[in-house]
C-alpha cells in the first residue's frame, strides 16, 4: 500500500541547534518536522514502521520506513488535544491498531486498513465514565486488554475485541493518575494486576475479578511523579521524579536500585522516560534540551543528546529500526511553531548532515 504523501528534504539545518552526542555513542540522523503545535506523545509500531505523533494538532501518522507521512482517518475536531497513545497488535491479527486519548475525554481506535487509498480507518470513539481528559492507557497483549484512566481518577479495563468491550472500572477520588501499567500475572484467575501512578507519588495496586476492580494495596514514593516507564519482563520501574532525576524501583520488594540524577536548569518540570535495549538503558528528557541516557545495570551515564539549549524535552520514545535501538524526541517550544522530532541511532557512524524531512506543499 503506498503512503499519501511524499516530503522535501531541507539541507539548511540552522533552524536547529541539536548536536552529536556527548559520548559520540548516538548519532542524530533525521529530523522530522511537523505542524505547529506542541507535541505531547510519540509512539510506534514494534517494528519501528509507523509513528504516531500526538499533540494539540491531533494525531499525525508517519512510516519511517518509506519516510513519508500518510493521511489520517480524522482531525482534531471537538475531541480536543491528543494526550496518549499506544499502538496494538492482537495476537491473532494482522492489522495494527493505533489507540489515543484526548484532552476532552475520548477513547480511540485507528485499525490500519486494505482499504483502496487509505493506511488506516477509524472504528470506535467512545468516552469512559467522568469525561475527562485521558491521562495514560496500556495493552496486555497477553490477554488482548486496554486500560485507560483519566483526569478524575476514573480508570476502565476494556477487552480488545471488534470493539472495546468494558470489562470493569474504579474511580479513585481525588487522584490524578499519570501513568498505569499491567504488571505481574496474579491471583487464581490468573489476570494481571494493574499500578496506577498518580501526581503526588501515591502508587495503587488494583486487581480485577469477577468484573469487579479493586484496590489491593497501596505505596507512597518520596516526591512527585512526573511520568514512568516499566520493562518488558515487568520487574523494573522507571519513575520521574521532577525535582530529582530518574529512580529505578524493583517490582519484587519495592526497593530502589539506582537514581540517576537530572539536572535541573529553569523549572522542575515533568519528562517522559522510557527503557530500551531489553532494559538495559533508560532514557530521561530534561527542561534544558537534554536527552539523558543511563546504564540501569551499571548505574551510570552513558550518553547525552543535545535537542536545543532552550528547550524543554518533555516527549520521547526508543524503538529498534533495522535492529538499530533508536531514541526519538520532541522539541517542545511555542505553539505558533513547527514542532520537530528528532532521531538518533546507536552505532551509526557520525554524520556531517543531519536530514530534515518534511511534508511538501504544492499550489
Amino acid at each position: 500500500m503506498e503512503p499519501d504523501q511524499n516530503f522535501g528534504v531541507l539541507n539548511d539545518l540552522t533552524m536547529v541547534d541539536a548536536g552529536p552526542s556527548g559520548e559520540h555513542i548516538y548519532t542524530l540522523t533525521r529530523t522530522l518536522e511537523m505542524p505547529q503545535g506542541a507535541v505531547l506523545c510519540l509512539g510506534t509500531t514494534d517494528d519501528g514502521q509507523y509513528l504516531a505523533v500526538g499533540g494539540t494538532g491531533g494525531i499525525t501518522l508517519w512510516n519511517l520506513q518509506y519516510e513519508k507521512v500518510l493521511a489520517c482517518p480524522s482531525g482534531e475536531g471537538q475531541r480536543g488535544a491528543t494526550t496518549v497513545l499506544t499502538w496494538v497488535r492482537e495476537t491473532d491479527e494482522p492489522m495494527e491498531l493505533l489507540f489515543f486519548g484526548t484532552q476532552n475525554g475520548h477513547l480511540v481506535t485507528w485499525k490500519q486498513t486494505i482499504l483502496q487509498g487509505k493506511v488506516f480507518e477509524e472504528t470506535q470513539s467512545l468516552q469512559i465514565c467522568n469525561p475527562s481528559e485521558i491521562t495514560c492507557l496500556d495493552y496486555d497483549p497477553s490477554y488482548n486488554r486496554l486500560v485507560a484512566a483519566n483526569h478524575c481518577g476514573s480508570i476502565v479495563l476494556f477487552s480488545v475485541e471488534s470493539s472495546l468491550i468494558p470489562l470493569s472500572y474504579i474511580t479513585i477520588p481525588d487522584y490524578l493518575p499519570k501513568v498505569i501499567f499491567f504488571g505481574q500475572v496474579s491471583g487464581s484467575d490468573a489476570s494481571r494486576e494493574l499500578l496506577v501512578l498518580s501526581l503526588e507519588g501515591q502508587i495503587h495496586v488494583l486487581r480485577h475479578h469477577d468484573r469487579k476492580m479493586r484496590k489491593h494495596k497501596s505505596l507512597d514514593v518520596s516526591g512527585k511523579i512526573g511520568n514512568a516507564a516499566i520493562t518488558s519482563a515487568k520487574d523494573i520501574l522507571g519513575i520521574d521524579d521532577p525535582s530529582e532525576g530518574v529512580a529505578l524501583y524493583r517490582l519484587q520488594d519495592g526497593a530502589r536500585v539506582w537514581t540517576f540524577p537530572v539536572p535541573v536548569r529553569k523549572s522542575c518540570r515533568p519528562r517522559q522516560v522510557a527503557f530500551a535495549e531489553e532494559g538495559k538503558v533508560v532514557v530521561s528528557g530534561s527542561d534544558h534540551g537534554m536527552v539523558y541516557v543511563f546504564d540501569c545495570r551499571m548505574g551510570s551515564k552513558i550518553d547525552a543528546l543535545r535537542i536545543d539549549r532552550e528547550d524543554w524535552v518533555q516527549t520521547l520514545a526508543t524503538v529498534s529500526l533495522k535492529e538499530k535501538p533508536c531514541i526519538l524526541a520532541a522539541r517542545s517550544r511555542e505553539l505558533e511553531k513547527p514542532a520537530l522530532i528528532f532521531i538518533w541511532e546507536k552505532g551509526t557512524k557520525t554524520s556531517t548532515m543531519t536530514t530534515i524531512l518534511k511534508p511538501l506543499t504544492f499550489g
